[in-house]
């Protein structure tokens, strides 16, 4: 079983999880089908020895391509249809208005998340420095109880806890909080958050794929392969 991930540059807003879900699930050997819509990002779980990453792509566009000239809603058809079948055409001009807007709205949220989330994403930092020998390494090798080198100006890489030095800590990012935090031995850090001032010696408590960065990002996805 593999996992593989696919960037679905029309995916706007949740109303089109149902189309990639009817276009991919069909496919003999996918197990599963999630999509992020925040991130317009579509994961599938399938089976690497019956078909590849790239017939599913083939596949999807494919799909999407046939369902290009999208009808409206069932129930916009309804509403609108049975105002004008009364001879209320104002009532039936406020329902198609209405549908708009909501469609809209629907849009305009999705790509707000979508630039939070994308914004979030970047903030985790893909290279670190080891404290013992200066050699800069990828965040994704570095294991538990490494130490890291983390000089003024640059931002924490993983989580961790402070075993030397002391500095100031922007947190915003992850807080919200304006003011720096003061940081000492024995002070909690976390990815993303940038070092003000000050040399601090930093010992990582999790894996790059365990931070507090990448949690958000998982919960994010739980909520939105949640119907």
């Amino acid at each position: 079983m593999e996992r593989s991930y696919f960037d679905v540059l029309g995916l706007c807003c949740s109303s089109e999880v149902q189309l990639i879900d009817m276009i991919l699930k069909p496919i003999q050997s996918v197990h599963h089908v999630s999509v992020i819509v925040p991130t317009r990002t579509v994961i599938v779980l399938h089976d690497v020895t019956l078909i590849s990453k790239l017939q599913i792509e083939k596949v999807r566009m494919k799909g999407e391509q046939s369902h290009q000239n999208k009808w409206p809603s069932p129930f916009a058809v309804v509403c609108a249809g049975g105002s004008v079948f009364l001879k209320d055409y104002w009532e039936a001009g406020i329902i198609v208005f209405l549908l708009n807007i909501s469609k809209w709205l629907e849009t305009r949220a999705s790509h707000k998340a979508a630039a939070v989330m994308s914004s979030l994403l970047s903030i985790a930092p893909q290279t670190i420095v080891l404290a013992n020998t200066g050699e800069e390494v990828n965040t994704k090798e570095v294991m538990v109880n490494t130490r890291l080198a983390v000089k003024a100006g640059t931002m924490i890489p993983i989580d961790g806890v402070v075993v030397d030095g002391n500095c100031e800590v922007e947190e915003k990012a992850l807080t919200g909080e304006s003011f720096p935090v003061s940081k000492q031995v024995d002070s909690n850090v976390w990815v993303g958050t940038v070092n003000l001032n000050g040399y601090i010696t930093v010992k990582t408590t999790t894996l790059a794929e365990a931070c507090v960065v990448a949690k958000m990002v998982k919960l994010v996805e739980e909520a939105q392969s949640n119907k």
